[in-house]
């Protein structure tokens, strides 16, 4: 059964710190005509089952990312490589630029962006997801995480 393609904005997780209390990973799934959800997710588990329920082939996968990437843009990137999932990306300064107001919802404000302003954001690349697997096993090899 063929689905309808789907645009998922997806703004990381970020754990509690002096900075502010934890924000849970925050997705955005669109599909046309122009009906979306938002889901929270919690925990690296949910994440983790998210991968694996949520994502199909077809699918076009938004990030923001800062200056290093996060556990969760590797997998996402890894898996598209795998699936057929187009997995796009904009540094998150850029998004920023582009956008007035916060981004508190990040994830649906990718998908607006990406729809209106798709020259912002660049196609992840095979090295791309080398440089995230290599930064995501030094993490864990230095930090435990």
């Amino acid at each position: 059964m063929a689905h309808e393609p789907r645009l998922i904005g997806i703004r990381y997780r970020v754990e509690a710190s002096i900075y502010g209390p934890m924000q849970p990973t925050q997705v955005y799934i669109w599909s046309a005509p122009l009906t979306g959800s938002t889901l929270l997710i919690e925990s690296e588990d949910e994440e983790k089952h998210f991968l694996d329920t949520v994502l199909r082939s077809g699918d076009t996968a938004l990030l923001a990312t800062g200056p290093s990437s996060d556990r969760l843009a590797y997998e996402i990137a890894y898996r598209g490589l795998k699936l057929g999932i187009k997995v796009y990306r904009i540094k998150f300064a850029e998004l920023q630029a582009h956008v007035r107001g916060g981004l508190d919802d990040s994830s649906r404000v990718l998908t607006t962006v990406f729809r209106f302003r798709r020259k912002l954001f660049s196609e992840v690349s095979p090295n791309d997801v080398t440089k995230w697997r290599i930064r995501h096993q030094l993490d864990q090899k230095i930090f435990g995480f």
